[in-house]
């Protein structure tokens, strides 16, 4: 009796070794080379299902309804750790195709399965327009100059063109607005995207005033030399007026030593053909 007791024993002992032996070779969750070395029999379904896109990734649902175990290999390189069970989740990296192997225990020869996937950015759908600013004064001296500044959306496809009316004139692209003409001025401005996108034109208006004509004058004498003309003392001066105009006239007072009175002469400048935008500047006297 003692000996058929210990021999009972002694079989389940034996077939308790040989069930953990199988179901731990089945699960393999810290082998590394691909799945298809060991095992056989090709019978175990498996999907991957996309379940999202983040940055770089993509995450995707597994499934294999009669697997015991779940690893993704990308090449002969093992992602992460087998998924012990029937599904899991895995995130890879965009840009490449990797394999999905289910297998199925408790032995090596009792099936595998397998499918592939490849992760693709998402393609991004640009609907926004871009938009565009102005830095224009109110009101400008002489001339004016205005930039345009162009940014895109985030994630957008990016500016093409920034283009400007200035005045109700032709159309023009560029981002800087000049002009030096006096009086009053309307820009209107926008831009369009990659993707074709059009902004709805901007608005500025803004004014340009003449410099302003300066009120006081100064006159440098270099000589002085004294001369007879048609039987008159005449003085001959030589100098400049800093600044002056064209077709301005000023006066010039001298005085004689010892005298009292001063005499008045009128000076007028070189006349000019053509004048000259921009301040004004010395005139000689002669």
């Amino acid at each position: 009796m003692k000996k058929r007791l210990l021999a009972a024993v002694l079989v389940l002992a034996t077939a308790g070794l040989i069930a953990a032996t199988a179901s731990t070779a089945s699960a393999t969750p810290t082998k590394t080379t691909r799945c298809t070395s060991c095992h056989s029999s090709p019978n175990v379904a498996v999907t991957a299902t996309l379940a999202s896109t983040s940055g770089t990734a993509a995450t995707y649902n597994l499934s294999g309804p009669s697997a015991t175990a779940i690893a993704v290999f990308d090449g002969t390189t093992k992602v992460g750790s087998s998924i012990i069970g029937t599904s899991g989740q895995v995130t890879v990296p965009f840009g490449k195709t990797y394999t999905i192997y289910a297998i199925q225990g408790p032995t090596n020869s009792d099936g595998i399965g397998s499918t592939t996937v490849s992760p693709v950015a998402p393609v991004v759908t640009d609907t926004t327009a871009p938009t565009t600013t102005s830095n224009a004064m109110a009101t400008y001296v002489s001339s004016a100059a205005i930039t345009l500044t162009a940014v895109d959306n985030a994630g957008g496809s990016g500016v093409a063109h920034t283009y400007y009316i200035l005045d109700g004139a032709a159309q023009a692209e560029g981002l800087t607005v000049s002009t030096s003409l006096v009086g009053s001025h309307t820009l209107s401005f926008w831009s369009v995207d990659v993707a074709g996108n059009v902004e709805a034109a901007n608005a500025a208006s803004f004014d340009v005033t003449a410099a302003p004509v300066p009120t006081s004058r100064t006159c440098t004498i270099d000589s002085m030399k004294s001369a007879r003309s048609h039987g008159h003392r005449v003085m001959r001066l030589t100098g400049t007026i800093t600044p002056s105009q064209v077709g301005e006239h000023a006066y010039l007072y001298v005085q004689k030593p010892g005298s009292h009175r001063w005499i008045r002469s009128r000076w007028s400048p070189p006349r000019r053909s053509t004048a000259t935008a921009g301040p004004p500047g010395p005139t000689p006297i002669r």
